[in-house]
């Protein structure tokens, strides 16, 4: 099991995107996620549950201005927390 490193609150709901959900709808997790970046507020997180390590997303997260936050919890169910970078004053 991996902790996360690092709490992240931005004071705005997170937008959220579970793929159990998308899967059982028959629809990409990759393009629920394309779309929920569209959506973003300023501030808002990207949450993501799956029932695996989204691994895959985290450099193309990383290219995009996102850092993560990761955890698996007990039942074996990742939430990964994207949040925009800040930038540098």
């Amino acid at each position: 099991m991996k902790t996360a490193t690092k709490t992240v609150t931005t004071g705005a709901p997170a937008f959220e995107v579970d793929y159990r959900d998308t899967a059982a709808r028959g629809e990409s997790f990759f393009v629920a996620v394309l779309s929920a970046m569209d959506r973003l507020a300023p501030g808002q997180v990207l949450r993501l549950k799956a029932d695996f390590e989204p691994a895959l997303l985290y450099s193309f997260m990383d290219d995009r201005g996102f850092d993560r936050c990761a955890v698996c919890g007990e039942d074996g169910v990742w939430q990964v927390d994207f949040y925009r970078r800040r930038r540098a004053a």
